[in-house]
């Protein structure tokens, strides 16, 4: 921790740091293949269009899977994070299909001490794509971009609490 940020558990395996201000993490192999196309099976009858709320920033569908059916997984990504279970939102699965997107943008919001607010954004990469899938850092110096291995969870800390 360096006094701004949620404490993430450093001694998790294939935990690795890419960025730091804002922290980035990849944690290699948290989810099995087997275990992302379960998520995926779990969601897909259940997608709802994202573009409804979002002001057009996201055109994907989305579901949000029981928090019963994915204890193993919240039980890991606490652990990770240093956090009651209790603490994490339902896992929600996204789907993006050709020209469809996520526009730039801040997990984090200002100006709401009466909400509840993400202090870290957890995502997974569940499947693989013949293009694009990448996800851009637009606010970083170098404008990285991440090319996604499927399993491999990436951890965004927020700065705050």
């Amino acid at each position: 921790s360096d006094g701004d940020h949620l404490a993430i558990n450093a001694e998790f395996p294939g935990l690795r740091a890419i960025h730091r201000d804002p922290w980035i993490f990849l944690v290699s192999d948290l989810l099995s293949r087997a275990e992302c196309e379960e998520l995926m099976v779990k969601a897909g009858p259940h997608f709802q269009s994202s573009s409804g709320y979002s002001n057009n920033f996201r055109t994907s569908c989305e579901c949000r899977v029981a928090r019963h059916e994915t204890q193993r997984l919240h039980a890991r990504y606490a652990k990770l994070l240093n956090v009651p279970v209790g603490s994490l939102e339902a896992a929600k699965v996204s789907r993006y299909r050709r020209d469809e997107f996520f526009r730039n943008h801040v997990d984090v919001l200002s100006g709401t001490d009466f909400l509840e607010n993400r202090i870290a954004t957890l995502f997974v990469y569940l499947n693989d794509c013949e293009a694009g899938g990448e996800t851009r850092f637009l606010s970083l110096p170098s404008q990285r971009s991440l090319e996604y291995v499927v399993g491999e969870k990436v951890c965004c800390l927020s700065t705050g609490r």
